[in-house]
C-alpha cells in the first residue's frame, strides 16, 4: 500500500585537489544585484581574494562559463534553476534545476573543494544542465570574485564557472513540531522548473502557466472549484505547498490543494481563502460537502503578495491540517481510500470575479507508517511505554508519535502508540532493516514484542550491533466476494 515516491541517493562526483590563480586581496562588501548579461573575464585575469564569510549565507545563481584554452564561454539559461548557497557549518546546499543536493566544502586560503552529499534523481529532461552543473562543481579547486560576482575555477585552471548574487538567503524560522523539519528531506520535490509534471489549461474556468519556477493559476470567473492534477497517485503522505497571495480577490474566493482524487472529478480540497479563513471538503462528483466548514486562523497571513505555506496529511482516511508549520485541525473521512491524485484547485466565490495565485514547489513525504501529529487528538490506542530493561545497549526513543505493530509492517495490527520523547530498549530489528522490534511492557494479546518505523525513530548509539528477529507470519487475508446490485455492502478500512 506505501511506496517510497522518490529514491533518495548519494551522487559520486570527481573530486578533485586544485592550486589558486594568482588573487588580489580586497575588502569588497556583496551586495545583491540583479541578474544581467554574463560577462566573462578576459583570460588570464586576476580574481579578487575575499574571505569565504563574504560568500555565505547569500544565494548564487549559475550565469555563466568560461574556458581559457580554446577560448569558449556560453551563458546559462534560466539562472535561478541552478543555485549554490555556502552555509556557516561549511555545508554547502545545491539546486540543480529539478534535483536538489548537499554536501560540504572545505577552504584553505582561495582553494576550495566540495565533498559530495545526497540528492534527489529526478530526470530533469534532456536540455537539463543538472548533471553538468554537479560535475563542474565536482572539480572546483579554487575561489575569487570579480565585479561582484563570483567565480569557481576548476583545478586546472582552464574553466571558471561564474555566478550572479541574488540576495541572502531567506531565514525561515523552524516551527516545533512542523512536519517539514520533523520529517527530514521530502521524497519528491517539483520546484516548477519545468512542466514535466503538468498538463496546462487555458478553460473557461482557469488558466495555468508555469514560469519563474512558479505554478500560476488564474480564476476566470466560474463559481465552483477548477483544478488540475499531477503525479504519482498516492496514499500515507504528508504534503506542503507555497502558496503567495493574490495581489486582489474577494474575501470568499478560495485556492489551495486536492488531494486523494481517485479520478479527474472527485477529491478533497483543502484551501484558503483572502478572508484569512481554510476548509477542507468532500466533492464526490455530485454535491459537496464540508469535512471542516470555512474558519479563521490567526496562521494565514492575507495581505496581497504574502506566503503562506499550506501542509496536509492524509494516511488512511485521517486528516491532519497545517499552515505556517501550525497544526490546525483534524477530521476523518472514509469515502476515498487508498491511492489518489494531487493537484491544485481555484474556487471564484462570485461570477466574473478574475484572481491569480502563485503556487512555489509541491513537497511529497511518504508516511511508512500512521503519522499522528504530536498536537493533534490520537486514535483511539492505548499508549505504549517502550520498556527500558538495559538489555540491549541500545536505546530507542519516538521523535514522533509512531505506531507500534503486531509485525514489522502495516499489514500487522496496531496495538498501541508510542509518544513523542518516548524511549526505552530496541531489542533487534527486521530481515528487510526497516522496523525496530521493541519489548512490550506487560503480556499482550497479540504478541510479547513490538515493532516500530525506523523511519519516525533514533537509535543510540547509531551503530548499535542488534540481532535480526523472525518476525511473525503476516496475518492471513480473505478474499470478499463483491456484492450483487442493490445488496448491501461493507468497505474494509484497516
Amino acid at each position: 500500500m506505501v511506496k517510497r515516491i522518490l529514491i533518495m541517493g548519494i551522487v559520486l562526483l570527481s573530486f578533485i585537489a586544485a592550486c589558486s590563480p594568482a588573487v588580489t586581496p580586497t575588502s569588497e562588501v556583496l551586495e545583491p544585484a540583479s541578474v544581467p548579461t554574463a560577462v566573462p573575464p578576459q583570460p588570464g585575469s586576476d580574481l579578487n581574494e575575499v574571505p569565504v564569510d563574504h560568500i555565505m549565507a547569500v544565494t548564487w545563481l549559475w550565469v555563466g562559463q568560461t574556458e581559457v584554452t580554446p577560448a569558449y564561454h556560453s551563458l546559462v539559461p534560466d539562472p535561478e534553476n541552478y543555485t549554490l548557497v555556502f552555509e556557516e557549518d561549511r555545508i554547502y546546499k545545491v539546486k540543480a534545476d529539478c534535483n536538489l543536493a548537499s554536501g560540504g566544502y572545505t577552504v584553505s586560503g582561495t582553494s576550495m573543494t566540495f565533498s559530495p552529499g545526497p540528492m534527489t534523481l529526478a530526470e530533469c529532461g534532456p536540455e537539463s544542465l543538472s548533471s553538468t552543473y554537479l560535475l563542474m562543481l565536482g572539480q572546483t579547486g579554487s575561489f575569487g570574485m570579480k565585479e561582484g560576482d563570483l567565480y569557481l575555477v576548476s583545478e586546472d585552471g582552464n574553466r571558471l564557472m561564474q555566478f550572479r548574487n541574488a540576495g541572502p538567503v531567506e531565514v525561515i524560522e523552524v516551527v516545533q513540531n512542523d512536519p517539514a523539519t520533523l520529517l527530514g528531506e521530502p521524497d519528491r520535490v517539483d520546484d516548477f522548473s519545468n512542466a514535466n509534471n503538468w498538463t496546462l489549461f487555458d478553460t473557461a474556468c482557469f488558466t495555468s502557466t508555469i514560469t519563474g519556477g512558479q505554478y500560476v493559476m488564474t480564476a476566470h470567473g466560474e463559481t465552483g472549484a477548477c483544478w488540475e492534477f499531477s503525479w504519482p497517485e498516492i496514499d500515507d503522505f504528508y504534503l506542503q505547498t507555497t502558496i503567495e497571495m493574490p495581489a486582489s480577490c474577494n474575501a470568499d474566493d478560495r485556492f489551495g490543494v486536492i488531494v486523494g482524487a481517485p479520478d479527474n472529478d472527485q477529491g478533497y480540497l483543502y484551501g484558503i481563502d483572502c478572508g484569512g479563513r481554510y476548509t477542507l471538503s468532500l466533492w464526490d462528483g455530485i454535491e459537496t460537502t464540508m469535512l471542516i466548514p470555512p474558519t479563521s486562523s490567526s496562521y494565514i497571513q492575507t495581505d496581497p503578495g504574502a506566503i503562506n505555506r499550506l501542509g496536509v496529511a492524509l494516511t488512511s482516511g485521517n486528516f491532519y491540517l497545517y499552515m505556517n508549520g501550525e497544526y490546525l485541525n483534524q477530521t476523518q473521512d472514509y469515502t476515498f481510500m487508498g491511492e489518489g491524485k494531487i493537484g491544485f484547485f481555484v474556487r471564484a466565490s462570485i461570477e466574473d470575479q478574475v484572481f491569480t495565485v502563485r503556487f512555489d514547489d509541491i513537497k511529497l513525504w511518504s508516511l511508512e507508517d500512521t503519522f499522528y501529529p504530536p498536537e493533534a487528538e490520537l486514535p483511539d490506542y492505548p499508549t505504549v511505554d517502550i520498556p527500558d530493561d538495559e538489555v540491549s545497549g541500545a536505546n530507542l526513543s519516538a521523535n514522533m508519535n509512531v505506531n507500534v505493530r503486531s509485525g514489522p509492517g502495516t499489514q500487522f495490527r496496531v496495538i498501541g502508540i508510542a509518544t513523542q520523547g518516548d524511549s526505552g530498549d530496541a531489542i533487534g530489528t527486521s530481515p528487510d532493516g526497516r522496523w525496530w522490534a521493541v519489548p512490550m511492557k506487560e503480556p499482550n494479546s497479540y504478541t510479547q514484542t513490538g515493532w516500530v518505523s525506523k523511519t519516525y525513530t533514533t537509535l543510540d548509539p547509531p551503530d548499535a550491533d542488534l540481532p535480526v528477529i523472525v518476525p511473525p507470519l503476516i496475518p492471513d487475508s480473505l478474499t470478499v466476494i463483491p456484492p450483487s446490485p442493490g445488496d448491501p455492502s461493507a468497505i474494509v478500512l484497516e
